[in-house]
């Protein structure tokens, strides 16, 4: 079992991922996306105001309105990261 203190800064499996769902649904209500879990919490979207972020855990890959992006999120850190640099 992982403390939750350094859950949000260590890479997680997918299904710890969809498990804390709602962790990742209320960080991303902050920022002011909508969230929509694809293929079992393989594929997930965030959506705000014109902005859609497509992330797939299990490899890191992010899209950000259909580009790829270089960066690879592993962490919820790296998620909340990803909703600020997509507003700029």
């Amino acid at each position: 079992q992982i403390k939750p203190r350094l859950w949000h800064s260590i890479r997680q499996p997918v299904s710890e991922w969809v498990r804390r769902r709602s962790t990742v649904e209320k960080l991303a209500a902050e920022h002011k996306y909508t969230v929509r879990i694809l293929n079992d919490g393989q594929h997930w979207e965030f959506k705000s105001d014109g902005i859609m972020i497509e992330w797939w855990p299990s490899t890191g890959t992010t899209m950000t309105n259909k580009r790829a992006d270089l960066s690879c999120i592993h962490t919820l850190d790296g998620l909340r990261s990803a909703f600020n640099k997509a507003r700029l």
